[in-house]
């Protein structure tokens, strides 16, 4: 089974950045009809990759193709409307975390961030590079998508021991609540290891399972 990766516009380091999911799904559908002219088709996308590809989606169907499966590996959904949760209730999510020091520390930091003056200089002053850019681009595009329902079924792949980003947020899964037909798996291990073998095995088998029984229908 052929598999075709996109790479995030901006990574050539002369290229600007993309920092919108829908631009990036228009981008992407771009490069994917040059492989793959029609449907159906079968998406997969990796954390934040996860919005990208049930945008994609979206836009396949409106556009009259099939889209069979949309597979999200350890992502989460933005929040409705994507915006971060009060603080306390912020800080409570830390504090089971991290605890109390953890706790301290984190405000420690945003304090510090929050009192620096407006365009003043940061104390190390480095370039952006390409990867740095890239994912200010993506942390943009996260926090201002508005998710929106898809036919495809989706089929979410979490990590058993899922580490959290962006601490205090809700990363809450509810893909549920964008397709007619949600399935939710978990592989045992962490998020960075989801690649690695054993679990890229699991990963392979899951998926398989999946796109077998969309053969079948």
């Amino acid at each position: 089974q052929p598999m075709y990766a996109m790479q995030p516009v901006g990574l050539d380091g002369v290229t600007e950045p993309l920092d919108s999911v829908p631009e990036m799904a228009a981008r992407y559908l771009d490069e994917l009809r040059e492989v793959q002219p029609s449907g159906p088709y079968r998406l997969v996308g990796n954390c934040f990759g996860g919005v990208v590809a049930l945008e994609m989606a979206g836009m396949l169907e409106a556009a009259g193709a099939q889209v069979e499966l949309v597979t999200v590996v350890d992502g989460a959904m933005p929040l409705h409307p994507a915006r971060p949760q009060p603080v306390v209730v912020r800080a409570a999510a830390v504090y089971r975390k991290r605890g109390a020091m953890g706790l301290l520390r984190k405000v420690r930091a945003h304090v510090t961030t929050r009192l620096r003056p407006v365009g003043s200089p940061r104390e190390d002053p480095r370039p952006v590079d390409a990867v740095s850019a890239v994912r200010q681009g993506i942390a943009r595009a996260f926090l201002t998508y508005e998710p929106k329902p898809v036919a495809a079924p989706v089929l979410l792949i979490r990590s058993s021991r899922h580490q959290l980003l962006g601490e205090g947020y809700d990363w809450g899964t509810q893909w549920g609540e964008y397709t007619p037909s949600f399935t939710e798996v978990t592989v045992d291990g962490q998020k960075q290891d989801m690649f690695s073998t054993p679990n890229v095995e699991s990963l392979a088998a899951i998926i398989r399972a999946h796109t077998d029984v969309i053969g079948e229908d």
